[in-house]
Formats: C-alpha cells, sequence, structure tokens
C-alpha cells in the first residue's frame, strides 16, 4: 500500500505532503472577501460557495485550502500523488485509517461529477462529516482529490450542497513539480482534525484552520 507515508488518512490515504514545501511563487494571504483560488502546485481552481470564506492556514501541505462558514462548518481540499487507480481503490484504501480512529464511515455512494461520496459518524461527538474520493490522471501520475465536509449533524444536510458546488465548480490542470524536482512528491496524508482539535483520522480540516498554506497558492477575487 504505497499510497501512503504520510498519505494515510488517518492511516494510510491522501490529502497531505510536508507543510513546509516550497511553491514556485510566493503565497499570498487570500482576503476575506475573495472566493476563487488556484493552486499552481497541485493543479486545481476553486471556487468557494457563497456565504463561505477561504483559508491558506491549513496546517497541512496538501490541504490545498480550507472553505470556512460563519457556523463552524468547514470544507478541505486535499490533494497528492496515488497509486490508486480510482476513487473507490482511495477510499478502501482510507477505510481502515477511519476506522482505526472510531469514525464510522457508510457504503460508499455516487457523488457529483464522478466523485465517490462517503458520510462518516464520529460517535460522542456533535460533528459529521462527508468526504468525496475522486482520482484523476496527470502527465506525472495519478493525483488523488478529497474534499471533506465536517458540520455539525444538523447542519449537514444543509451544507451538502456547499460541498457538490466545490466538486462541480473546481477545474483541472497540470500540476507543478516542486522547485528542484522534475516530479511530483510522494503520496502523504494527513489526519483529519474536529473541531476541539481532537485528531480523528481523515482530511486536513485542521481545527481553527492553524498552520502553513504549503505553497504556491494564488488567490483571485472576482
Amino acid at each position: 500500500m504505497q499510497t501512503s507515508r504520510r498519505f494515510a488518512l488517518g492511516s494510510s490515504v491522501l490529502l497531505a505532503t510536508a507543510l513546509s514545501l516550497i511553491g514556485l511563487d510566493d503565497a499570498r494571504a487570500v482576503g476575506p472577501h475573495d472566493r476563487h483560488l488556484t493552486s499552481l502546485r497541485h493543479g486545481l481552481a476553486i471556487e468557494a460557495p457563497a456565504g463561505w470564506t477561504l483559508s491558506q492556514h491549513t496546517g497541512y501541505g496538501d490541504t490545498v485550502v480550507l472553505l470556512l462558514h460563519p457556523d463552524g462548518s468547514r470544507i478541505s481540499i486535499s490533494a497528492a500523488p496515488t497509486n490508486a487507480p480510482n476513487a473507490a481503490t482511495l477510499f478502501d484504501q482510507n477505510r481502515r485509517g477511519l476506522v482505526a480512529q472510531k469514525l464510522t464511515p457508510s457504503a460508499p455512494q455516487p457523488g457529483p461529477r464522478g466523485f465517490l461520496a462517503v458520510d462518516i459518524a464520529a460517535p460522542d461527538r456533535p460533528e459529521r462529516l462527508r468526504q468525496l474520493y475522486f482520482v484523476r490522471p496527470t502527465t506525472a501520475g495519478k493525483q488523488a482529490l478529497i474534499l471533506t465536509l465536517i458540520a455539525r449533524a444538523s447542519a449537514l444536510s444543509v451544507h451538502t450542497s456547499a460541498l457538490d458546488f466545490v466538486a462541480n465548480r473546481m477545474t483541472f490542470d497540470e500540476p507543478a513539480p516542486p522547485a528542484g524536482s522534475s516530479k511530483l512528491q510522494d503520496p502523504a496524508v494527513p489526519k483529519l482534525t474536529l473541531p476541539d482539535g481532537v485528531s480523528a483520522g481523515a482530511s486536513g480540516a485542521g481545527g481553527a484552520a492553524a498552520g502553513g498554506s504549503g505553497g504556491q497558492l494564488r488567490s483571485r477575487d472576482r
């Protein structure tokens, strides 16, 4: 299972390489009204739904960005190289890590735009999660994407449309290799952190969005 090194989304699969990776150009803070962000390193352009704001302070290098809602809900977008051939395999690799962290994933279902959707319960906690898994080809190999929505159980269904919006509006380009390297980094995956900072082992949606941005992100405000 080569898709884990840090890439163990709990124990094994996608979400981030080291937070300290240097990008092609300086990271720029996303302003409070910015709803568009482009990551050269990951080859992704992301749009936030109305009412959500972007934060580059993710705490994990391959968590591209966090989307924050005023009610405390969060969406993280994470990307890293993978050997998984498809989203189902990516989720299977991650499932054991989720279970080891005492999270309860549902059976995967078809999601928007070819993503695989999984609902995740965190026993004895008020939050619920929904993850979208996707694997896309690039010239440097396959790239795994995980979008994670964390919200209180009462708000999860309300914000599912926001998660689908992010998946449907995301655009893809070729990822740029790290500076000084001719190929992409090996896979790495961080743990998921619930709002009070308790690690849960899924996607890198760090508690209060602490940490660094992990590289070449460029914000655009339209």
